[in-house]
């Protein structure tokens, strides 16, 4: 029998179930996420893929969102950063918050990759990105974490 869900933390679900200024497809794409997130059960150690896994003490509780790197801590992080030469492409972020925008090849830029944030694209490449964008199939073992 499946464990029923625990709520998810408070800074996981925007206020009023609202995404900000996202186009309507990926406040839809984000909010049935959600929806489905709040639904599916956490991943248990019978679980094939999560059995090495110790499940138990996993726990959503006391999640936050970490606050963006003072210029001090993301200037020491992005110095210790550069030890890769001749990067096909580039990008540093810190607890989820971009501190170097992407950069890309000349390369591979010419031949129409596109490299960027998720933020960017979707203001730069909202078709392509609605096109790819959660297609495939979760294989994590648990779909909870893909929502």
């Amino acid at each position: 029998m499946a464990t029923l869900a625990p709520t998810l933390p408070s800074v996981l679900v925007p206020a009023g179930n609202t995404f900000g200024a996202s186009p309507d497809w990926l406040s839809t794409v984000r909010r049935d996420g959600l929806a489905t997130a709040q639904q599916l059960p956490m991943p248990k150690l019978g679980d094939e893929l999560w059995r090495y896994s110790e499940t138990r003490s996993l726990s959503l509780e006391g999640y936050t969102q970490a606050a963006e790197p003072s210029d001090s801590t993301a200037a020491a992080l992005l110095a210790r950063s550069q030890f890769i030469q001749d990067a096909a492409g580039f990008a540093v972020f810190v607890d989820g918050h971009c501190i170097l925008k992407p950069s890309l090849s000349p390369a591979l830029a010419a031949k129409g990759v596109i490299f960027e944030t998720l933020e960017d694209a979707i203001k730069h490449h909202p078709a392509l990105l609605q096109k790819f964008l959660l297609r495939h199939k979760a294989e994590l073992g648990s779909e909870r974490f893909l929502s």
